[in-house]
């Protein structure tokens, strides 16, 4: 899988207009290494409601919060966003 081969996170959008990925691709994607962010697509702050869309159908493909990248504490986020930047420059 593209994603895993270039060590990119697959955006899980939380929004009802969109939720591209559905609990089946995110389970083919999750067995394949690929980890998730989720997101609202939000350009307000009522938008954030939406979230609660993302993490149902994260939860209907069994992630878990060490798969969701921005559920991870603040320390292993950082330190996964300067192990990116890292690997960016090489």
């Amino acid at each position: 899988m593209a994603a895993k081969k270039h060590d990119v996170r697959m955006e899980l959008n939380a929004s009802p207009y969109r939720l591209d990925l559905n609990s089946y691709w995110l389970r083919v994607a999750r067995q394949a290494g690929v980890g998730f962010v989720i997101s609202t697509d939000s350009h307000q702050t009522r938008g954030f409601e939406s979230m609660r869309y993302g993490i149902a159908t994260a939860r209907r493909a069994w992630l878990t919060k060490d798969d969701v990248l921005n559920t991870l504490p603040l320390t292993k986020l950082l330190a996964e966003l300067q192990r990116k930047k890292r690997n960016r420059k090489s």
